[in-house]
């Protein structure tokens, strides 16, 4: 197969360019559409299988060919390319994940909640009259500071940490949160309800990535 024949190919069609790599064409719409595949045999139940490589407009055939080697080379060390691939990718869900802040997470999360105006109490779940969040500041000034720092969510941090208010040997966790305790107590109360939907939410994206 040449780069050529990559272009010219017209649906339907089914190219062979050797070693397990075709390239597929299909109709799409109005137009057509170009796309590499790798056939190849799972180790662990000797089923075909056919792994997508990419759309030949963004994948060159050059790297496509190196894409169908480096899996080659996975099944004659015993290892599914397409489960190797699925684990490559939750993992970088869980790393990204792992790096987020409370205050991106917990922004996040107000403003999925915000809907085209303000957040209510019902849409934050119950907060207390006069405490607002917002996506520009998680609390009245007096206590949005204590966030700013961006302490990060650990995903084996327990989530009962929250609710260590005060006290030497507070997680990092609960620690920007103990200025607020004895002077702005409400506020705290729905600064901390927010980082807990949002360690939620982290835990849930976690639960899909990793199929748990």
């Amino acid at each position: 197969m040449t780069a050529a024949a990559v272009k010219a190919a017209a649906a339907p069609a089914m190219l062979h360019d050797g070693g397990g790599l075709y390239l597929k064409a299909e109709a799409a719409g109005d137009g057509e559409q170009r796309s590499w595949l790798f056939r190849y045999t799972a180790p662990a139940t000797s089923k075909r299988r056919w792994m997508g490589l990419g759309s030949a407009e963004a994948v060159s055939l050059k790297d496509a060919r190196a894409a169908a080697e480096k899996a080659r080379q996975q099944l004659e060390a015993g290892i599914d390319p397409i489960d190797k691939r699925k684990l490559e990718r939750a993992a970088a869900a869980v790393e990204a994940d792992h790096a987020r802040t409370f205050k991106q997470a917990a922004l996040e999360y107000v403003e999925t909640k915000r809907g085209n105006g303000r957040p209510t109490r019902e849409a934050l779940v119950g907060d207390p009259p006069g405490v607002r969040l917002s996506p520009h500041r998680l609390a009245p000034r007096g206590c949005a500071r204590h966030l700013s720092g961006g302490n990060r969510l650990h995903q084996d941090s327990p989530e009962t940490d929250l609710d260590n208010q005060a006290g030497n040997g507070a997680p990092r966790e609960a620690a920007p949160l103990r200025p607020c305790w004895s002077t702005r107590a409400l506020t705290a109360i729905a600064v901390r309800r927010t980082i807990r939907l949002a360690w939620c939410e982290l835990s849930t994206s976690w639960a899909k990535a990793t199929g748990r």
